[in-house]
């Protein structure tokens, strides 16, 4: 019965493995990495507690005002109480420590190297034992520019020299972040080894983080994702952190500038973090789903701005207030902000949002990286580690996830990408076979459609010369007179209007002539209106001969008026042409069947620039009126004004 439930149990785990063989292979490497680090960092760690006092150390519990060192001394023993951990956590007040180091335990040429490099005042005396004799004196801390150090270093350095005496250590410090004074005693030879190993592990670090961040500005550059700015953001601002808690900031960076070596820790520690939350909320929210317009104002999008704004209120507050409360505040909302993200990754991950997934790890292991470094740097040594080491453990396990992450969605997307392809390729045959069918109908179905178009094509062009003729045919209704074939009144205001234009443009004269055929009324009832039609055809082709001489235009204004419209023409030249028509007129025969008779007219001119609908009425007018006066002088004459 065993051997058919284990050959199924192995049969599952091969095929996850097979299934899941990337995510493995991550893992497997991200796990290897950090234990190779845990290696590194663990024996950098036991090389220097090797080289910690096992003198006896004494820490003044009862605050003291005076910072004479010789005033100290002077407190007698029940002032001072023995203390194994030289952590103080967080306070702002002056510490003072005491330290009996016996020649015959601890090695000649010993130097003093403390722990935590971020003390903004330190001040160490070492007498020789019983005695007021000073052997040595370091006055070092943030507050002062770095080049004001005896030995330069990250850390804190004393020289004790080499006495063969016992002596006793004086030790006075203040600072605004957690107090640690923990130190160890070296030999000169010994920390110069240690040392140029530990440089050497901080430059592989910085290395890394480098890389990372040369990689995020390249994504950037090539995606044009926001994303890779704000993980740019967070390996640069962690990596100032680390250089000030290392010192190397400080050593290499900024010397001169105590002032900022005072607030970059804080300031680049919130920076960090406002820029970790930025990118977790894009790339949780937004990149690979299809849901971001919803998610863009969704509850989870407002809590992440929320969150990198508190932090954008602590860095300008860091950067104005250096107290134990801001910091105190700053870890508090830290632990807060870490469980708010951590609730909003796991609810999304149960959504089936897969990059949440990974940040939910992210960022367990920055609450286990806060965790730690807050136990060890402010309260107790909780796994005997440095609070620098567990700061770069966990950064390493921040990034390796997140880059597995990115690998891994890198390789879901270009999974899909093929799938896709491949879709597209079978959806390609289909459409080619589907066109193949396709022109078969179409060249069955050409010559039914060509010798169709062809008639509906002769159908078409008759109807197109039907329209065309009509369309003509209602133009010349529309515009000519059906009698006279002159211009009617309606293509005369057109005339008009095109010849305001060339007369407001050239500023010279039109002419206007209204025409009236005397008596024509007498003549309709005498010849009926037949012969009424007959003279005003005859009148009408004389004067469109006259406008084709001399260049102007004529129309049938209604009933036997006529209107000459003469651009350029003055009063006198319109008259002498319009006279001598005149008389021209009266002498020609108008022949009605077998009858004739003769007939003449009556004309009313004037002239001048138009520039208006308004001005061409006018003149109009005045035509017409000198028209009716010539009719009333006795008809058969030609009226122009002056």
């Amino acid at each position: 019965m065993l051997a058919p439930k284990s050959h199924v149990l192995y049969n599952r785990v091969l095929q996850s493995f097979v299934k899941h063989k990337n995510q493995y292979i991550l893992a497997s490497f991200v796990a290897l990495t950090l234990y190779v680090l845990f290696f590194i960092t663990t024996n950098l760690s036991d090389i220097e507690d090797q080289h910690k006092p096992y003198s006896e150390v004494f820490y003044l519990s009862n605050e003291v005002l005076s910072d004479d060192v010789y005033a100290i001394k002077t407190l007698d023993g029940h002032h001072w109480e023995l203390r194994d951990n030289l952590n103080f956590g967080m306070t702002d007040k002056v510490i003072w420590i005491k330290v009996k180091v016996n020649p015959k335990q601890t090695t000649i040429s010993r130097i003093i190297r403390f722990q935590d490099p971020l003390v903004n005042v330190l001040n160490v005396w070492v007498f020789e034992s019983g005695s007021n004799k000073l052997f040595n004196q370091l006055d070092a801390g943030d507050a002062s520019p770095f080049n004001q150090r005896d030995i330069e270093n990250g850390s804190f350095l004393v020289d004790i020299g080499d006495s063969s005496r016992p002596l006793d250590i004086y030790i006075r410090a203040q600072t605004n972040l957690g107090m640690n004074l923990s130190f160890s005693f070296w030999r000169a030879s010994d920390f110069i080894a240690y040392n140029s190993d530990l440089t050497l592990f901080y430059g592989g670090v910085f290395g890394y983080a480098f890389a990372i961040f040369f990689f995020s500005l390249m994504m950037y550059a090539t995606t044009q994702n926001i994303e890779y700015v704000f993980y740019s953001g967070y390996v640069a601002s962690f990596s100032i952190h680390l250089a000030a808690v290392t010192g190397f900031g400080f050593q290499y960076i900024w010397p001169n500038a105590p002032n900022f070596q005072q607030l970059v820790a804080t300031l680049s520690f919130n920076l960090t973090f406002f820029f970790i939350v930025l990118f977790t909320r894009h790339f949780v929210l937004y990149v690979g789903n299809k849901e971001y317009a919803s998610l863009k104002n969704s509850w989870q999008a407002k809590v992440f701005t929320f969150i990198a704004f508190t932090y954008v209120a602590l860095i300008f507050a860091s950067a104005i207030w250096q107290t134990t409360f801001l910091l105190q505040l700053s870890i508090l909302l830290l632990n807060v902000s870490i469980f708010g993200v951590v609730y909003i990754c796991f609810t999304l991950a149960r959504q089936g949002f897969k990059n949440a997934n990974f940040f939910v790890w992210v960022w367990f292991g920055i609450f286990i990286t806060v965790l730690l470094v807050t136990l060890n740097r402010l309260i107790l040594n909780a796994v005997g580690l440095d609070p620098t080491f567990i700061l770069i453990i966990g950064f390493f396990f921040e990034t390796l996830v997140i880059g597995a992450a990115l690998v891994l969605i890198y390789n879901r997307n270009k999974n899909r990408a093929t799938r896709d392809k491949l879709l597209a390729i079978k959806d390609e045959r289909k459409m080619l076979s589907a066109k193949d069918e396709l022109l078969a109908l179409q060249a069955d179905a050409k010559q039914k459609l060509e010798l169709e178009v062809k008639q509906q094509t002769a159908r078409l062009e008759s109807a197109l010369k039907d329209l065309s003729k009509a369309s003509k045919d209602l133009k010349q209704l529309r515009n000519v007179d059906s009698l006279t074939s002159l211009p009617n009144r309606f293509m005369f205001e057109e005339l008009v209007q095109k010849n305001i234009v060339v007369s407001v443009r050239t500023r010279c004269p039109i002419a206007i002539a209204v025409i009236d055929i005397d008596c024509f009324k007498a003549i309709n009832d005498e010849y009926g209106h037949i012969g009424g039609d007959e003279v005003l055809k005859h009148f009408a082709q004389l004067l469109l001969a006259l406008s084709e001489i001399h260049g102007f235009d004529v129309c049938r204004f209604g009933g036997e008026e006529f209107v000459v419209l003469a651009v350029n023409f003055d009063n006198n030249k319109l008259l002498n042409v319009i006279d001598r028509f005149r008389l021209d007129y009266a002498k020609s025969k108008i022949h009605i069947g077998d009858q004739y008779l003769y007939s003449s007219f009556s004309a009313g001119i004037s002239s001048a620039p138009l520039d208006s609908q308004k001005a061409y009425l006018t003149l109009l007018g005045e035509a017409d009126k000198l028209l009716y006066r010539a009719k009333q002088k006795g008809r058969n004459r030609v009226l122009a004004t002056a």
